[in-house]
């Protein structure tokens, strides 16, 4: 019997994409942020939110720069650990 690949346990939420862009942290993973509509997130704290996935993790950021997508690497890395 095939074994089936383990499931998160939790998901990012869904939402329509906006604009998103790929960046490399300084560990050398590859990050995909997506600006979405936060319209269908419970507990939403804003009309939009920056969605931040990598294979190990995502994060969601709720204040952001309009111009986040021209931000260097480095700038996006700090600004998906903002709190």
């Amino acid at each position: 019997m095939p074994t089936r690949p383990p499931r998160r346990a939790t998901r990012p939420p869904h939402g329509g994409d906006h604009h998103s862009r790929t960046f490399l942290d300084d560990d050398g993973h590859a990050w995909r942020v997506t600006e979405r509509d936060a319209a269908h997130i419970p507990n939403a704290r804003g009309p939009r939110v920056l969605l931040f996935e990598a294979e190990h993790a995502w994060r969601l950021v709720w204040t952001f720069p309009a111009d986040w997508r021209a931000m260097r690497d480095a700038e996006l890395v700090a600004l998906s650990l903002a709190r």
